[in-house]
């Protein structure tokens, strides 16, 4: 099988090592990964600056190179410009970080997959929540690479992501296949100075207070089970539609 690896936290990142590892070892692997980190940068594209690759050496049997641009655009990359033939197979991550409820929004991770899946390609996006920074990323490589030896890749759809997160446990309680949960975020900006006097502000973070609705991703992952959610970029509220197709004048 033909697998091209790509994530959001930069090629030299231990989760798409982890990747290419494990997927190695009896199949082609092509990495395609940002030369840095990209996190949070969602599904842009880089449409004012000029796309570079280079050849990268991750001490591995597989062909890895280096781009400047977005996870977005290492996929497009790869599939015009490095892939010889259509990969049967897109692997995004392993992200250092849960892509829960809104967090896909946002994701550079879960956004390669869905480059990938609007060529056809299925597409994987898989995470590892840290909230005590561990960074063993091979179990979930393993968790990965059994899944679809399992159940084969015909279970994904072109078109469609399969969104994964890893509880950060060593024996995991099982999966679950669920919807996403609402993980809203509770942002505010901190005003600062730089060393010339001017304003500048820097985004914090908390964890807000929030319904947990069962049968979804938030609710599991906090259960110790791993969570399967197939995602779509078709975001159209059909119901709505139908709706406004009757009332609208």
């Amino acid at each position: 099988m033909r697998i091209l690896l790509s994530n959001d936290d930069g090629i030299s990142a231990a989760g798409i090592y982890a990747l290419a590892e494990r997927f190695s070892r009896d199949n082609e692997v092509i990495i395609c990964a940002p030369d840095s980190e990209r996190s949070a940068c969602s599904h842009s594209i880089s449409v004012f600056s000029p796309l570079r690759i280079r050849k990268y050496d991750i001490g591995l049997p597989v062909k890895a190179y280096s781009c400047n641009g977005t996870p977005a655009d290492c996929i497009l990359i790869a599939l015009n410009e490095i892939c010889d033939e259509k990969p049967d197979l897109l692997i995004s991550g392993i992200n250092a970080g849960s892509n829960l409820g809104l967090d896909v929004f946002y994701s550079g991770t879960v956004s390669a997959a869905f480059e990938g899946a609007a060529h056809n390609v299925k597409s994987v996006a898989i995470s590892l929540v840290m909230p005590d920074k561990i960074k063993d990323f091979n179990p979930s490589a393993d968790f990965l690479y059994h899944f679809i030896n399992e159940n084969g890749i015909d279970i994904l759809d072109e078109g469609a992501v399969l969104n994964i997160n890893m509880p950060p446990l060593a024996n995991f309680q099982g999966y679950k296949l669920c919807r996403l949960g609402r993980h809203p975020y509770d942002l505010c900006y901190e005003k600062r100075q730089d060393t010339a006097g001017k304003d500048y502000y820097w985004i914090k973070a908390s964890n807000p207070t929030m319904e947990i609705r069962e049968d979804t991703d938030v609710h599991y992952i906090k259960q110790g089970f791993i969570t399967l959610t197939p995602l779509r970029y078709n975001l159209t509220d059909e119901e709505l539609l139908n709706k406004l197709k009757e009332s609208v004048k």
